[in-house]
């Protein structure tokens, strides 16, 4: 609410709160042979608010995790623009935008999501001499026909991250970014590659 200060105990008369009609953004997660998966946890993005910050700020909107029938659904969305990610153990992760800025309102969706079998990629950054760099954020992205294969993971303190749900059937390009260093980008690695090394600078301080 703009304009409006809210104090405790105390009411504004002449505000007028309207309030927007929401959209439910389900779907199903399944295997490729179309097996549902249960348990998968399904993430949503508000990709608005997510635009103004820091790759390394943004974290879910909402989570929910899918039922017996690899069914979910998210009730009353009311984001124009906003971004499913699905992860499941043994499985490849996706993720999927939706943009309905031009549209009159939010609109129902029913998504599926197909999931090929995937394994994990384990890594490591390190700064120009060697040391290990914590905390480091490491995305992974193989964007395959409408749906994007995704994964996100943390360095630890010893620079050693693995990003789970890597697909086999195709190459990612994969972005680290760190505070203080400069970002560092693969532009295709193969899991069946094995383990991948992260070597950051350091950002030059503006005096």
């Amino acid at each position: 609410v703009q304009g409006v200060a809210v104090r405790p105990d105390e009411t504004s008369p002449g505000a007028r709160l309207v309030l927007r009609t929401g959209a439910t953004v389900g779907g199903l997660v399944a295997t490729k042979a179309k097996s549902p998966i249960p348990e998968a946890r399904v993430e949503l993005y508000d990709s608005v608010a997510d635009a103004r910050l820091k790759v390394e700020q943004r974290r879910p909107f909402r989570i929910i995790f899918t039922d017996g029938t690899g069914r979910f659904a998210f009730p009353n969305v009311a984001m124009s623009s906003y971004k499913v990610r699905v992860l499941a153990d043994g499985y490849e992760t996706q993720a999927l935008t939706v943009n309905s800025a031009l549209k009159a309102g939010p609109e129902d969706q029913d998504l599926e999501f197909l999931l090929a079998d995937g394994r994990p990629l384990p890594g490591r950054v390190v700064d120009a001499n060697g040391r290990p760099v914590k905390d480091a954020r490491i995305e992974a992205n193989a964007l395959k026909r409408e749906y994007q294969g995704n994964a996100i993971a943390f360095s630890d303190a010893n620079g050693y991250f693995l990003l789970d749900g890597m697909g086999l059937e195709h190459p990612y390009q994969i972005r680290c970014t760190a505070h203080g260093y400069s970002d560092k980008t693969l532009p295709a690695v193969q899991v069946v590659d094995g383990e991948i090394l992260f070597q950051l600078d350091q950002r030059l301080k503006v005096e």
